[in-house]
């Protein structure tokens, strides 16, 4: 089992380290051409395909992924009507989406966010809609399988349609309206998720034994068990809908017009966010292999809290570097990526409290692992309706003002992330140690005062790669001698 889950790692890893630098690519030619401006209407609009992707998936491809984990052990029951009975419940779903989408477009656009170019980009998500959610059904099957390879090639595949389709539109209609470029933009998203589904269906045919047959058996216990985290991520994605709407009312209450607001939700959500998830893939990844697993040994305490280990200790890896990254060279690369570096104080500012925000997928995949989705649902309404009450609070306050937003979304990771842990610490009996807790702070603090002095001695990139290797080198080491009995 390590030996196949190091493989997969690697799979994960190499792949959607190529996706992400294709996705880099696709956002920094996107910002190149849509300016400030083209990027607020992209950043309103995001919110509102995340909600109608969460209202239409069902969290559907999770339950895949974990039912037909269980099954390649169990074998009590078949696949293929798993799989056909998910397919249905989607198609229902993404219609249901589909048809509020259409109904709604008007009052979103021209009422709470009160920019009219939103109205037909909004119409023109719903075949995104429909191939995201179909992906994501088979991308669960199989993962179920550990066949990663091809869930990351159809992700690869996607990205590099999107390029090509998305920027030639773009470059070829750039004199156009920032409202036909957003619209085209649209089209390509939807037609790069059309050429993901097409390529995993093929895989499909090929090289399992699903077939298409009517056989809708499983309908009930995939809903039962979907509701928890449907709603769980309905709530996520409906604050995340609210928060530029709750934004935007506070600061108007200390005399920060619609247009500041707008902004600064831009420079947020559009430049610093993405930049300080820059290194996310690396957690999807490791998330993406330990969760069948996770799955399959749920029994076994002492392999689950060593799976948890080896997750929170990898991922270690990736927030040092991260931090390292955008602490030191946020205007650098938002300049270099976007010609714009106006959020570098904001990346800077949330650079040391996203450290740990790279382990909170790994505290979520376990309790979905477990079947706590519904403490899962708990902890999410509680963070996220502290976000909000902080967001109303805090913008209101002059001495603050934008600065609260980013306040919320720190106070709301933090609390969610002790939660998680509190529930896998009290009902699964795992314990983070305290040797742990001190080696990964006593290696942060010596990478940030080692880098610090050889920027005063180096150019930055030179004392970029000096400062890491010995951080690197020594969770490395660290790293071998701790797992290497579990592994054999």
């Amino acid at each position: 089992m390590a030996k196949t889950m190091k493989r997969n790692i690697q799979i994960i890893i190499a792949i959607s380290l190529v996706v992400k630098l294709f996705g880099i690519l696709y956002r920094f030619l996107i910002a190149r051409f849509l300016n400030i401006e083209g990027m607020m209407i992209f950043s309103l609009l995001s919110p509102i395909l995340s909600l109608s992707l969460c209202l239409s998936s069902l969290s559907i491809p999770v339950v895949i992924n974990q039912r037909v984990s269980l099954n390649l052990s169990r074998n009590t029951y078949s696949n293929r009507s798993l799989i056909l009975s998910a397919l249905r419940i989607t198609i229902i779903s993404s219609s249901l989406v589909s048809i509020a989408l259409i109904l709604g477009s008007y009052p979103l656009s021209h009422f709470l966010y009160k920019n009219d170019n939103l109205y037909y980009p909004i119409i023109m998500t719903i075949p995104i809609i429909y191939f995201s959610n179909f992906s994501g059904i088979l991308k669960g099957y199989f993962e179920a399988h550990n066949h990663f390879k091809y869930t990351q090639t159809s992700n690869l595949v996607e990205q590099i349609v999107k390029i090509v389709i998305c920027i030639g539109l773009v470059a070829i209609f750039r004199d156009k309206s920032i409202n036909f470029l957003i619209c085209l933009i649209v089209i390509g998203l939807s037609l790069s998720e059309v050429s993901s589904f097409t390529y995993l269906i093929i895989k499909t045919r090929k090289f399992t034994s699903l077939k298409f047959e009517k056989n809708f058996e499983e309908t009930s216990p995939i809903l039962k068990q979907a509701t928890p985290l449907t709603i769980s991520h309905l709530i996520t994605s409906f604050f995340s809908f609210l928060e530029p709407i709750v934004f935007t009312y506070s600061l108007s209450k200390i005399n920060y017009s619609s247009d500041v607001a707008q902004r600064y939700f831009t420079l947020f959500t559009g430049y610093a966010v993405p930049l300080l998830l820059m290194a996310f893939f690396v957690t999807g990844g490791i998330t993406k292999a330990f969760f069948p697993n996770l799955c399959k040994c749920k029994e076994n305490k002492k392999e689950t809290n060593n799976l948890i280990s080896k997750s929170l200790f990898l991922a270690t890896f990736t927030s040092i570097i991260n931090f390292n990254i955008n602490y030191y060279f946020a205007d650098e690369l938002l300049s270099f990526l976007y010609k714009n570096n106006e959020s570098a104080s904001i990346v800077q500012f949330l650079a040391p409290f996203y450290f740990i925000f790279y382990f909170s997928p790994i505290f979520v995949s376990v309790l979905q692992a477990h079947n706590h989705e519904k403490k899962l649902l708990r902890n999410n309404v509680i963070s996220t309706c502290i976000t909000l009450f902080f967001i109303f609070i805090l913008c209101q306050i002059p001495a603050i003002n934008t600065l609260g937003f980013a306040i919320s979304v720190i106070i709301t990771n933090l609390i969610y992330l002790m939660l998680n842990y509190s529930i896998i610490h009290h009902d699964i009996g795992y314990k983070i140690k305290i040797k742990s807790i001190i080696l990964v702070g006593l290696l942060t603090l010596i990478n940030i005062y080692q880098t610090k002095y050889l920027l005063l001695v180096a150019p930055k990139i030179m004392a970029f790669l000096l400062g890491n290797i010995t951080t690197i080198l020594i969770l490395v080491i660290y790293y071998r001698i701790k797992f290497k009995p579990s592994e054999e």
